[in-house]
């Protein structure tokens, strides 16, 4: 194995070769597509439900962790919901209009050394990717699918589940794909 050095600019991934030679990657972006427009509440395009969003307001009476009514999904996941590892932080902006917003950022770092092991040098490198579009969910408030559909109609289906220890449930925290976020923001 064999360390090498490499820098991110912009779309640019710039690597330098043991033997000396450097070489470029260039990050390019997919033919462009029209923009859909994104729909009124309550209405629909070809990509989501009819119905979808319901109104947004606080359902009536108590809610279980077993309801299913879409108004009560809409309210519980509207917000900002957050994973962070050690190198990367991912918002899923989940809008009460059933639009949504997605960032994703990563950043990485380390040394180099010499065939004594030495350090000679250190090296970093950081990203961003950002998308939207729209989303919808289905399930209960323990369990079930969110699907973010984005501009271009590509989906993303995160399976979701309440965080638990034993029988006490955190409804401020989910797994989503099995990575936890929780949630940062409420629309309320």
């Amino acid at each position: 194995m064999v360390d090498y050095y490499y820098e991110f600019r912009q779309k640019t991934l710039i690597f330098v070769s043991p033997d000396g030679s450097v070489a470029t990657c260039q990050k390019t972006e997919p033919a462009s597509m029209p923009r859909q427009a994104r729909p009124a509440p309550g209405t629909t395009s070809p990509q989501t439900p009819s119905g979808w969003p319901p109104p947004y307001q606080r359902p009536q009476g108590r809610s279980t962790w077993e309801d299913s009514d879409p108004a009560s999904l809409l309210y519980k996941f509207a917000g900002r919901w957050d994973s962070v590892t050690t190198n990367t932080l991912h918002n899923i902006d989940l809008k009460p209009d059933g639009t949504y917003e997605d960032t994703y950022e990563s950043g990485y770092s380390g040394t180099f050394s010499d065939q004594g092991g030495y350090q000679t040098g250190s090296w970093g490198a950081a990203g961003s990717e950002q998308g939207g579009g729209h989303w919808t969910i289905r399930g209960t408030l323990r369990q079930g699918q969110i699907t973010l559909i984005d501009q271009n109609g590509n989906r993303t289906v995160y399976n979701y589940k309440v965080h638990c220890r034993g029988n006490e449930c955190y409804g401020s925290e989910y797994f989503f794909n099995g990575k936890l976020y929780s949630v940062k923001y409420i629309y309320r």
